[in-house]
């Protein structure tokens, strides 16, 4: 049978063409990888060696911790104690993965989990649980292989000698906001606590110290195993000193068992607060965890209020505390003299009204001297009425009521002392009940005694 020698020579020029391209193909592909391999290995060097870095290696933030808090003589009101927190050390997905594991294991609610940072925060160790329980600690360390990248970091925490002991002028923490962290420059870093209220927040800047920061090796598990260098050391906070006197604040809230009520003692000749109580009171303790927002609703929304330092904002008639002032008016005004009388039956009628004294059959004959010792309430009524209630809204004024007194500490009101346009509604009976520090007065439990303390020292 004859062979077509044509047909076979074009078969194999279609292979050896086939052949080439196949070669070709290899030959590109062969230096794609090749290219690739080089710049993995050579140009990207440095940039994975980094990220490798980053894996073992971190920034941790020494949180320093924040100046104590001392009464008059160096005794502790507030200090720190060591607290055990559980940190990631990254934003990663196993991180994430194993906080939350580790959340469902130690039967942590989700509301006590902070949100791990991300972006440029990746590096920083940021805090995931506060204040964790010894109870939860053993849970983590007998699972310590299954939660990859949870470490254990010691933070300091406020600590109390007593949970409600002048609860109102020391004040209370709460975490930063991001504007507070953005405001701040880079001191205040997610999870930090700043002053709320009281001494904590008006001497803030005082009490916070500076942070350190620590480069530290950890191992696969996230645990560190050494320092590697130590850029800053934590600097802890100033100490700020009251005047207040521990030993008397404690007597006083002992005994001042009522349920609302104020109690302001002063120095007289310093001026100096040696005791402030505030009633209800509140627990500083339910603060230093991140407190739920349901409690914290149900202190807002409480009908006694026990946020509010009666102290400084409660505004009320100052009573028979009064009858100094009205006495000095009156006698400033030369509208009696120190021996002048008035006669106390026990009662004294005003058109078709009786203003009665507290002492049922009356004190007789008194002059202001003996009036102020035994509070004689017709006295008074008949003081006021021959000095009117001019003379006597100026002199309170001049003592500071109806004004702030300048302490920054907490929210001030102002109390209410007549002007002279809201004296020309005054009537006669308005004008016998401010005799006694009743009616329309109203001032602050601090004003009264500051009041008080500047009369008694002249």
């Amino acid at each position: 049978m004859p062979i077509d020698l044509g047909e076979d020579a074009s078969l194999l020029r279609r292979l050896r063409r086939r052949s080439g391209f196949v070669f070709i193909g290899f030959v590109i592909l062969s230096t794609v990888i090749a290219t690739r391999l080089w710049f993995l290995q050579v140009v990207k060097a440095a940039y994975y060696k980094d990220l490798s870095e980053q894996n073992r290696i971190r920034i941790v933030v020494d949180e320093a911790p924040r100046g104590m808090i001392l009464d008059r003589e160096g005794r502790q009101l507030v200090g720190n104690r060591p607290s055990f927190d559980v940190l990631a050390g990254s934003a990663s997905r196993s991180a994430l993965d194993s906080l939350k594991a580790f959340s469902r294991m130690a039967g942590i609610p989700k509301s006590e989990i902070v949100q791990v940072s991300r972006g440029k925060m990746r590096r920083r160790a940021v805090m995931a649980v506060r204040d964790v329980s010894f109870k939860a600690l053993s849970v983590l360390e007998e699972h310590r292989l299954d939660l990859p990248g949870l470490e254990v970091a010691i933070r300091p925490k406020r600590r109390f000698i007593e949970p409600t002991l002048a609860c109102h002028l020391i004040g209370y923490l709460g975490e930063a906001t991001k504007p507070e962290i953005q405001r701040s420059g880079g001191r205040i870093k997610l999870g930090d606590k700043m002053g709320r209220s009281g001494i904590e927040l008006f001497m803030d800047e005082y009490l916070r110290g500076s942070d350190g920061r620590r480069l530290v090796e950890t191992n696969a598990m996230g645990r560190v195993l050494r320092t590697l260098k130590r850029a800053e050391k934590p600097v802890p906070g100033d100490n700020v000193v009251l005047t207040l006197d521990l030993e008397l604040q404690s007597a006083i809230e002992r005994v001042f068992d009522v349920r609302k009520g104020a109690v302001v003692v002063m120095s007289p000749g310093t001026g100096e607060i040696l005791a402030m109580v505030s009633r209800p009171a509140f627990n500083l303790t339910a603060f230093e965890s991140q407190i739920s927002p349901e409690d914290w609703q149900k202190l807002k929304d409480d009908p006694d209020a026990p946020m509010n330092n009666r102290c400084v904002a409660g505004q009320y008639p100052p009573g028979s505390t009064f009858k100094l002032f009205v006495a000095l008016a009156a006698l400033q005004s030369k509208a009696i003299t120190t021996d002048e009388q008035f006669e106390c039956t026990g009662v004294m009628k005003l058109g078709a009204e009786e203003f009665h004294c507290w002492k049922k059959h009356g004190h007789g004959e008194l002059s202001v001297g003996p009036a102020i010792v035994h509070s004689c309430n017709i006295f008074f009524y008949k003081t006021s009425l021959a000095c009117g209630i001019g003379p006597i809204a100026d002199m309170a004024r001049e003592f500071g009521l109806g004004s702030p007194t300048g302490f920054e500490v907490s929210h001030e009101e102002n109390g209410y002392i007549p002007s002279a346009k809201d004296l020309q509604n005054y009537w006669p009976g308005d004008v016998v009940a401010s005799s006694i520090g009743q009616g329309r007065i109203l001032v602050t439990p601090l004003q009264m005694a500051v009041a008080v303390c500047a009369l008694v020292n002249g």
